[in-house]
């Protein structure tokens, strides 16, 4: 893989895992503030705001990242929603398509799939060939 290919996977990747940095931040800051309010214990507020430092570092990041995650045939943005119709194709993981593209860039198993072009490419290819 040339030098480009594996800077603009990197940063993809980077990216979707920040994604999901945040989103499991904030459901941890929801529990450990329902586990705070049940329990009235005050400790459980120390947790409370490391989950909340670590939700807010990850969002600023990804707020800044996530523009630059963009479909190599039509320019759309993978990690963020935007106005116009999806694709037939696009897939859904717990009705959000950007969840479905956002675990598929953090693991980088299967091809990337455009929810509004519908155009499939992967990121990463194996140099070695099989003979």
């Amino acid at each position: 893989m040339n030098i480009r290919r594996i800077n603009i996977t990197f940063r993809y990747m980077w990216t979707a895992w920040l994604n999901l940095i945040r989103w499991s931040s904030l459901a941890t800051l929801v529990v450990f503030m329902a586990i705070a309010m049940i329990t009235r214990d005050t400790a459980w507020f120390m947790h409370v705001g490391i989950a909340g430092g670590v939700f807010a570092l990850a969002l600023i990041i990804f707020l800044l990242e996530a523009p630059s995650v963009r479909c190599i045939g039509c320019g759309g943005t993978l990690l963020r929603t935007m106005s116009c119709a999806k694709h037939k194709t696009a897939r859904r993981l717990f009705g959000s398509y950007t969840l479905h593209c956002t675990l598929v860039l953090a693991t980088l198993a299967r091809s990337v799939h455009c929810p509004y072009c519908g155009m499939r490419y992967k990121l990463f290819r194996h140099t070695r060939r099989v003979q």
